[in-house]
């Protein structure tokens, strides 16, 4: 059956860039995940809105309403956040493991927080016209900036209304800069800056989401222990360095030679990174042989921002081969 679920959907007859732009690209495996995923989101969204409906001592009014959609929409994010939490980069093992295509995760990845930040937008609206109307003053920014303050008393606890809103300012800021700095546009060009920006805005909107509302630790605790173990593989890969040498063929490709064995088979590929090109990226390259040593053979493209363009400045003219250390 998977087979046939993974093959791709047909591309859009309409040559409209409209059409072209939001036509599903990917797998029919893909399609019924991302149909999954929304059903997960509407499924929480109606039980949360007739959760805060029968506790709600008018729930006809039009202020239970608005609240209603508020939570519903609230637990959307909630959702989203947990599944974007699960690592599905090329450096992560979860792909490898669940035989899952590399650019298949990615458009999950990319999909999910789409998702979260279009939901989040909707919520963050729902706060600025409409919740904040019923609290006394009506005013977003009173409660965003005040961060002490009382509202109003839910059957569930006491809110403290300036806390929640402050922490859902931050969390949604966070968001939007992630979001930003997504866009192929800037992440292709400030790669370095792009990497960072996850480093640190990414716990920051979850610490955040979570002091905005509790419900956040519990969905995002699976993501986030898959993302420990990651990380942990990763730091252990990346502490285990190798002395390679790097050579320029006749034909013009760059060699590299890494002498320790590693049990790879010819023909898959391996994660390096390049001490004197960086610590924090890394690059996926087909093994081409594993006979004495572990070959890779890059052709270094004509862009001089391009890493593999990088990779031969390493080797100045005249300099047939140099040593270098690979992770």
């Amino acid at each position: 059956i998977r087979y046939w679920l993974e093959k791709d959907i047909p591309v859009s007859p309409c040559r409209h860039p409209f059409i072209r732009y939001f036509w599903f690209e990917g797998s029919v495996l893909e399609f019924l995940t991302f149909l999954a995923i929304l059903a997960l989101v509407t499924v929480n969204f109606v039980l949360y809105w007739n959760l805060m409906l029968s506790v709600s001592a008018h729930p006809l009014t039009e202020k239970a309403y608005w609240s209603a959609a508020l939570m519903g929409s609230g637990h959307m994010a909630d959702v989203l956040l947990g599944l974007i939490l699960i690592p599905l980069g090329r450096h992560s093992f979860l792909p490898n493991l669940l035989g899952i295509h590399i650019d298949a995760a990615l458009r999950f990845h990319k999909r999910c927080g789409i998702l979260l930040c279009l939901i989040s937008l909707s919520h963050g609206f729902l706060i600025w016209t409409k919740t904040v109307t019923f609290l006394n003053p009506p005013s977003y920014f009173y409660w965003t900036f005040n961060i002490g303050v009382q509202g109003p008393k839910w059957i569930f606890y006491v809110s403290k209304a300036g806390f929640m809103t402050t922490f859902g300012f931050i969390s949604g800021a966070t968001i939007a800069v992630l979001w930003l700095f997504t866009f192929p546009i800037v992440r292709r060009r400030l790669y370095h800056f792009f990497y960072v920006i996850h480093i640190i805005f990414g716990p920051l909107m979850i610490i955040s989401a979570g002091f905005h509302t509790s419900s956040v630790w519990y969905y995002s605790m699976p993501g986030a222990f898959l993302l420990l173990v990651d990380w942990i593989i990763r730091l252990y890969n990346y502490s285990k360095k190798r002395k390679a040498l790097i050579r320029r063929e006749e034909c013009g490709y760059i060699r590299i030679d890494i002498f320790e064995k590693i049990n790879v088979n010819v023909g898959s590929f391996v994660m390096i990174k390049i001490d004197e090109l960086g610590w924090q990226i890394s690059h996926p390259f087909t093994v081409a042989d594993d006979n004495e040593s572990l070959v890779l053979l890059i052709k270094p493209t004509l862009f001089r921002s391009e890493w593999t363009n990088q990779l031969a400045d390493l080797l100045p003219n005249g300099c047939l081969e140099k040593e270098i250390t690979v992770r």
